[in-house]
């Protein structure tokens, strides 16, 4: 099953070579929104908001962080094949860019389980040739390596100033 669904994804990418683009958000998004108020009351260590706040700058980044990297792909010509925890975020770059430009790894063939789409999300990214992402991204990073594609870091591309504001 697994097999069938990763090739017929393929075959819905209908590119010999893709940009993946990775958004990450959701999660650690949430797990500020959580710890921060703890942080008010004291009940969050020194090393617990290092933690959170590590995750936030070198795992997330702003939108616009993305848009150098994207703009490049869809001038070459390139199919980017978007990928996100928070499904949503897609609406927001096909709208900048036009959907036509994108493909969504959410909407392609779906598993029965969600650990066999995230397995097949993550054959797919290891198969783009380039991934827009951010250098925190483990996951990101990882496929990177595995599929000897160029891993483009948007981590840390606006101010530290302008983060804390999002």
């Amino acid at each position: 099953l697994i097999i069938h669904v990763l090739n017929e994804s393929r075959r819905r990418i209908a590119a010999e070579s893709y940009v993946g683009l990775h958004v990450r958000r959701g999660d650690i998004i949430d797990l500020l929104r959580n710890e921060l108020p703890r942080l008010e009351g004291g009940l969050v260590s020194e090393a617990q908001l290092a933690s959170v706040l590590r995750a936030y700058l070198g795992r997330t980044t702003l939108y616009e962080s993305y848009y150098g990297p994207v703009e490049d792909a869809i001038a070459e010509g390139r199919k980017v094949v978007f990928f996100s925890d928070s499904p949503e975020t897609f609406d927001h770059f096909a709208a900048k860019f036009g959907g036509r430009h994108f493909v969504n790894a959410a909407r392609l063939v779906k598993p029965r389980h969600a650990i066999q789409k995230a397995f097949v999300d993550f054959n797919l990214l290891v198969g783009a040739s380039r991934i827009i992402s951010t250098g925190g991204s483990i996951y990101a990073s990882f496929a990177a390596m595995l599929g000897g594609g160029r891993l483009i870091n948007v981590a840390g591309t606006v101010s530290l100033e302008r983060m804390e504001n999002y």
